[in-house]
């Protein structure tokens, strides 16, 4: 029997104890991916899969657990400020809502002060966005801003566990030029005796931008957002950044503030998927046919032996490095489910006659099953009791849809053809031959017809 399924309840759930975790069960007949449909029959191969939307990050930190989280080198100046509504930099950037914390550059240490990755696998990431604040020059420490030009914060990346540290534009960290070498990168005026290089390139933020010398004018003493593309060079599968103030004027001047970070990746998140079925319905092991291939998570294919209904539930654990501190890593789910219906055939009884509408058709079920059916023709049920209901009378010629329902799940619609005579019985020849003799049974008549049954 010809099937055709049609849907009248789909069964999925959907959900996660994490807001950045998402999973969805995805589910069709073999081999057709196109048939999502729930409603099964024996023989069918049911498909379940599972997918992820999760992004990896790397590194994705606005610091509002009131921790650096895992994911950090620290430097001794790195504190993190939360809910402090007196201090200097606050309030937080607007973005993202809520925003309570931020890391601050403050007076427990001089140069250099740094806030430093571990190694990460930026093979597949592009661009690096975070959010600073200078302080404003000439305030109370530790809200002191820097306002040299050679004070400033830049941002490195090392591809040799931190070794070999390159500028934002591709060229190596120099050593410091001491005053009156006469190298191209020695500092001069007030700078001359600070223990760094002239830079003043990509991924450096001058805090005499504008000759403004670090004052309230300056651009750089509200928070900022920058949004920069990682280097070709930093883009391996080991490599740490860092944000670096080189030189500063002792511990209780030129502090600065961090939030906000993230490094975007094009890869899917890694993680596990991990499928459970109600072992009471389900008859048999899944079987793996094709391997994990992020974001998906393998196709696991079913052949019910018996009918029933049939739930699976994909956990997915996003195995994200935890960068914000988290106690737990983000743990989602999705549920699918299938309802199995009867196989039904069919016997055809045609129209005997012309113009008779003596047609049957009459449906057998081949197998067990729990759910009570209902039977329509072209959409008019058949009210008569059971087991009359699965059996239609009194039809004339023509194409009629039967439709098959499990009154709540699924239903399966066929069209089934009663074929009768063209046209009325007619005679269409006939010949006869006279006995010889009287009393004789020697003739005969001979009659063509043509229509009727």
């Amino acid at each position: 029997m010809k099937k055709l399924y049609a849907i009248l309840i789909a069964f999925l759930v959907s959900g996660s104890i994490s807001a950045q975790c998402t999973v969805t069960a995805l589910s069709y007949i073999w081999p057709d991916t196109t048939n999502v449909n729930f409603c099964f029959q024996l023989g069918d191969t049911l498909v379940i899969d599972a997918t992820n939307s999760v992004v990896a990050t790397q590194l994705d930190n606005d610091f509002e657990l009131g921790t650096f989280g895992t994911g950090w080198q620290t430097g001794l100046s790195a504190n993190v400020i939360q809910n402090i509504p007196t201090h200097c930099a606050w309030p937080p950037p607007a973005n993202p809502i809520p925003n309570t914390a931020y890391v601050w550059m403050g007076n427990a240490a001089a140069h250099p002060r740094n806030l430093t990755s571990v190694d990460f696998d930026l093979s597949q990431c592009y661009n690096l966005e975070f959010d600073m604040k200078y302080a404003i020059q000439s305030q109370a420490a530790p809200c002191e801003g820097p306002d040299l030009y050679c004070e400033g914060v830049r941002i490195q990346y090392s591809t040799d566990a931190g070794v070999t540290w390159y500028n934002w534009d591709g060229t190596q960290e120099q050593p410091w030029s001491a005053p009156g070498s006469g190298l191209p990168d020695a500092l001069t005026g007030n700078c001359s005796t600070h223990p760094v290089y002239a830079y003043n390139g990509l991924g450096y933020w001058d805090p005499d931008t504008l000759n403004v010398g670090g004052s309230a004018a300056s651009p750089f003493v509200n928070w900022f957002h920058v949004n920069t593309a990682l280097p070709a060079a930093a883009q391996t599968t080991s490599t740490r950044i860092r944000w670096i103030q080189l030189s500063s004027s002792s511990n209780t001047f030129d502090h600065w503030g961090l939030d906000n970070v993230k490094i975007g990746c094009q890869t899917y998140a890694p993680g596990t998927y991990s499928w459970f079925g109600d072992t009471s319905t389900t008859s048999g092991a899944a079987v793996d046919t094709i391997p994990i291939n992020l974001p998906d998570g393998g196709l696991h294919l079913i052949t019910p032996t018996i009918l029933g209904t049939y739930t699976w539930v994909v956990e997915y654990v996003d195995s994200t490095i935890m960068t914000q501190g988290a106690t737990q890593p983000d743990i989602c789910y999705d549920t699918v489910q299938f309802v199995g219906i009867a196989s039904f055939d069919y016997n055809i009884n045609h129209v005997s006659c012309y113009g008779d509408s003596n047609g049957i058709i009459a449906l057998d079920q081949l197998n067990n099953s729990s759910s009570i059916y209902s039977y329509s023709i072209n959409g008019v049920l058949n009210t008569n009791p059971q087991p009359y209901d699965s059996v239609f009378t009194d039809l004339g010629p023509g194409v009629y849809a039967i439709t098959i329902s499990d009154n709540g799940n699924c239903e399966i619609t066929d069209s089934i053809t009663i074929n009768a005579p063209n046209f009325p019985l007619q005679i269409t020849s006939y010949s006869d031959s006279l006995y010889l003799c009287y009393g004789d049974s020697s003739g005969s008549a001979h009659v063509s017809s043509l229509g009727g049954t």
